[in-house]
């Protein structure tokens, strides 16, 4: 029994994974369609296939700034409690291109690209967003964002140097400008590779961050993803020996220090665990998901008592863990405490109206209240939703 629950923590512990709620409607899907501007700097030794992606990142941007109008409309309707930077991620995380074109235009001696994007919007992949503790996607995106903002702030010093400097200080400007372009580039396959880990292709992510790497050794950030990936794979000691260099270039990564907490849960290794995820805390004292890990290790090693705490700390700082509520029931009922145990069910399946083992396990809390009616009521509840569950009775 406590093997199968803490499996099914860890399925969602690292990625907030939501579970598919039967009955969901189909997606509702908005286009915005937006045009982005970059112009190269007259006679600067600029790359054009940069400069595109410059284009389209701004092109981007644009329609991220439309759509994010749509996205604060839709959390309104929702009732969600959520800030204008969650917005912002949300609307780049769940921004889908469909269509990019370019026209460059020659200006004076410099190319200036224009590029239009059509892209859309997905509600489902909203209320995912919604509905998960979203530190990882604030973690990569406002890296992603926050690097290109300082890139761009940079290439446009260079560009107004570069126009009064003298011959020899324009080769010094032509290497910074080069730099510029590579952590650019850089920049650009860490947002792939982190698209593709949303999208669990785990080999394509793994590609473009060994690409941003080979152009910024020094990318922290390329290497806790490319560890991500290699957790999404099962390679748990690849994953481990990226999240460590990580942390050896980046000493405060909370996100890697969780990360590693989790991939030793999946080991079973679970001291070593707590050890990583204490450090995660200390770092950043309301991670609900490093909470949420450390509870998973005390759980596994049968310590209730501890496991309770941290799962109650995670709750209190992300109400919506429903796999934790379930399994604060799973303990108490365990423990003997049946009504205790229902509560806890019951919040779980008042996040996750679908969430049928929830409904067994409450059914038995009841069978052992002697509330056989109840028992039975849930017990058919739960077969309803997963017919499989007829195998198991209470």
């Amino acid at each position: 029994m406590r093997g199968r629950k803490l499996q099914t923590l860890l399925c969602a512990a690292l990625l907030g994974v939501s579970l598919w709620l039967p009955g969901q409607v189909s997606a509702e899907l908005r286009t915005v369609e937006a045009d982005g501007f970059y112009q190269m700097g007259d006679g600067m030794a600029e790359n054009q296939a940069i400069a595109k992606e410059r284009a389209r990142v701004d092109a981007i941007r644009s329609a991220g700034e439309q759509a994010a109008t749509y996205v604060e409309s839709f959390t309104a309707v929702s009732n969600s409690k959520v800030t204008k930077d969650d917005i912002r991620l949300w609307t780049s995380s769940v921004l889908e291109v469909r269509d990019v074109k370019f026209t460059p235009v020659v200006v004076g001696e410099s190319i200036q690209f224009q590029c239009h994007v059509v892209a859309v919007v997905d509600t489902d992949k909203i209320k995912e967003k919604i509905q998960e503790d979203n530190i990882n996607l604030k973690h990569s995106l406002q890296k992603y964002q926050e690097e290109n903002e300082r890139l761009r702030k940079e290439m446009e010093e260079l560009k107004q140097q570069y126009k009064t400097a003298a011959p020899e200080q324009k080769k010094k400007i032509d290497i910074e400008v080069q730099k510029n372009d590579r952590e650019y580039e850089a920049n650009s396959y860490f947002e792939k590779g982190r698209e593709s880990i949303q999208g669990k292709d785990y080999i394509s992510a793994i590609d473009y961050l060994e690409k941003a790497i080979s152009l910024k050794p020094d990318y922290a950030e390329a290497y806790d993803h490319i560890g991500y990936a290699y957790d999404g794979l099962g390679e748990y000691q690849k994953a481990i020996g990226y999240y460590e260099k990580a942390i050896s270039l980046k000493p405060d990564d909370a996100v890697a220090y969780n990360n590693i907490g989790y991939v030793y849960n999946e080991l079973g290794e679970y001291q070593k665990a707590i050890e990583n995820l204490e450090k995660a805390i200390s770092l950043k004292p309301d991670y609900a998901r490093a909470y949420k890990n450390i509870g998973i290790a005390y759980y596994a090693l049968f310590k209730d008592q501890k496991a309770i705490g941290y799962f109650e700390k995670a709750i209190s700082l992300n109400p919506d863990y429903e796999t934790v509520y379930y399994v604060l029931g799973d303990i108490y009922n365990d423990n003997g405490d049946y009504n205790k145990a229902i509560e806890y069910y019951e919040k779980a399946i008042k996040l996750q109206p679908g969430y049928a083992e929830a409904y067994r396990e409450m059914a038995i809390a009841y069978k052992h209240l002697g509330n056989i009616e109840k028992a039975n009521e849930y017990y058919e509840k739960a077969c309803s939703l997963d017919s499989k569950l007829r195998n198991k009775p209470i």
